[in-house]
């Protein structure tokens, strides 16, 4: 695999991170303070923190995960495919958010 990419993906965690590459399907729980999490259709939690500067942040529709451009990534309660690092605390370095599924 030339140039870091996994299946023409950049990770985002560095050499010394033994982090296994990984597609996740799941909902977005966000939060604002505290722990954000992914729940994927198989009644599992996995916590996520986002490689790229994202910020959780409110509206009168709700909890939304934004870019610093003020572009809205995915919104709280949505089904999402990310792609990241499962690290083996069991969470998640996301490095994309590969699909909206609305």
């Amino acid at each position: 695999m030339a140039g870091g990419t996994l299946g023409g993906r950049e990770k985002c965690w560095g050499n010394d991170d033994t982090r296994l590459a990984s597609l996740m399907k799941g909902t977005l729980e966000l939060a604002v303070v505290g722990r954000s999490n992914l729940a994927t259709p198989e009644g599992e939690d996995f916590a996520i923190t986002f490689a790229t500067p994202l910020y959780v942040t409110s509206d009168a529709t709700g909890l939304m995960l934004a870019g610093t451009g003020g572009t809205t990534e995915a919104t709280d309660r949505e089904l999402v495919t990310v792609f990241g690092g499962l690290g083996a605390d069991g969470s998640i370095l996301v490095c994309d958010i590969e699909e909206r599924h609305g």
